[in-house]
């Protein structure tokens, strides 16, 4: 019988198909170690809660942790949303979408209580990191963003980073649900934000999940990136490609661990990209005059492409479930995109989506 064990400093969690495998491994551990606590049953892992849905599936949820971070942080009440008791009140923050108002002005925190904000920020940006390492897979974007600015932090960071704490209070329930019905076939959805961010620089994201055995059915994310590149992209589709070449490092790598699982991948992966013409890159063998640029970022994605490492293929920007990983999304948007992040709604796939006419505008 195959196990799999997780460990996180001295706790183990062990998972297989059969229990008396698992009493062998725990009786191999009390002939070892002393004091070896043992549960039949394990319904949370390093403050992660495991619950089993009636489907036969798994969700994971933080409840305990995420309830109780604005109480130890003392989180003012200005930000609204919660009462004198820290309860969530009639209207709770339901995304960290921040709006600062018309009339709002940014303004920098003053020498004399700079030090100060910054370890408040250090320990506010590592307790909503600790979440989505576990189970907030939705908050990399606005988290990123924050952690960016927090060496020099303004009032409108001090806020952000207040409303995406209160955020995750007042949805400490949530997590991802992870099906049984998916297959063992990751597929990925990338997105860029050109020059959206300080400095003309711009943002990649990505999010991989297991595809769903029906078409329309949820699949949670498992892995998550959104950062801002390193270099500085010249067009919208240099600064797709540099997205999708991103991804398809990590997907090498997701590959080759399923192959030592026991699960080689027999066909491309599928990555879901919404800009035209990067699709068309992606499927062409020919480089124009204007694209030249790109030559070095075209030919690592043509050649997977042409070795059948994965499958690039448009998407509709309704259904580019990486872009709460490149935008700040309002709320209605963010919602649904959370939900099929967590695996609580499903999505029509993007190879149901009719392709636009790419033409060759490059």
């Amino acid at each position: 019988s195959d196990q799999t064990v997780l460990a996180h400093v001295d706790d183990l969690l062990i998972m297989g198909t059969s229990s008396e495998a698992n009493k062998t491994l725990h009786t191999t551990l009390l002939r070892k170690y002393q004091k070896v606590s043992w549960e039949e049953q394990s319904e949370s892992f390093v403050g992660t809660q495991i619950t089993r849905t009636s489907e036969g599936g798994y969700k994971l949820s933080m409840p305990g942790y995420c309830s109780t971070i604005t109480r130890d942080l003392g989180l003012p009440l200005h930000v609204g949303d919660v009462d004198s008791k820290g309860k969530v009140m009639s209207h709770p923050v339901l995304s960290p979408w921040y709006h600062p108002g018309a009339h709002a002005t940014e303004v920098p925190i003053p020498d004399w209580d700079l030090e100060r904000i910054r370890d408040r920020l250090r320990i506010m940006v590592g307790r909503a990191q600790w979440c989505l390492e576990n189970t907030r897979l939705e908050i990399a974007n606005d988290l990123n963003k924050i952690a960016r600015t927090m060496h020099k932090p303004t009032n409108f960071t001090v806020r952000r980073a207040e409303r995406l704490l209160l955020y995750l209070m007042s949805t400490a329930s949530d997590g991802p649900i992870y099906s049984p019905h998916v297959s063992e076939t990751p597929e990925a959805y990338v997105d860029a934000s050109w020059i959206s961010e300080e400095h003309t620089d711009s943002r990649a994201g990505y999010c991989l999940r297991l595809a769903p055995l029906d078409k329309d059915g949820p699949s949670a994310a498992y892995l998550v990136f959104s950062k801002v590149m390193k270099k500085v992209c010249l067009s919208t589709e240099h600064a797709e490609m540099m997205a999708i070449s991103e991804c398809i490092r990590e997907i090498i790598r997701q590959r080759n661990f399923l192959h030592e699982l026991g699960s080689p991948q027999q066909v491309p992966t599928f990555i879901g990209e919404d800009n035209s013409g990067t699709v068309t890159y992606a499927h062409s063998e020919k480089l124009g005059d204007r694209s030249k640029h790109l030559h070095v970022l075209m030919r690592h994605i043509r050649e997977e492409q042409r070795d059948g490492l994965i499958d690039v293929v448009k998407v509709h920007t309704t259904v580019q479930w990486a872009d709460m990983d490149t935008k700040t999304l309002e709320p209605e948007v963010y919602l649904r995109q959370k939900a099929v992040r967590l695996g609580t709604a499903g999505g029509l796939q993007s190879q149901d989506q009719p392709l636009e006419k790419s033409g060759n505008a490059l």
